[in-house]
């Protein structure tokens, strides 16, 4: 096991409610760009989790200590 800084959702739906705030203040996707989001989602043992990053910081707030499984995103 090892252990991340992040945010940590129950539901993948809440993970998207995340993912779309940090979109919006960056202005993603672009029309004609590539980049469809700004961080991504990661899936847990039954959570899913956005990896702590400073540019997020402001718009998520606080991140808490994830517990993942090694060698590999799950």
């Amino acid at each position: 096991m090892a252990f991340i800084n992040g945010y940590k959702y129950s539901t993948l739906e809440a993970a998207e409610a995340a993912q779309k705030q940090c979109d919006d203040v960056y202005g993603l996707p672009k029309e004609g760009g590539t980049t469809l989001h700004w961080i991504g989602i990661n899936e847990g043992d039954g959570f899913w989790y956005i990896t702590e990053d400073e540019s997020i910081a402001d718009i998520l707030g606080e991140t808490e200590q994830i517990e993942i499984v090694e060698n590999g995103i799950i």
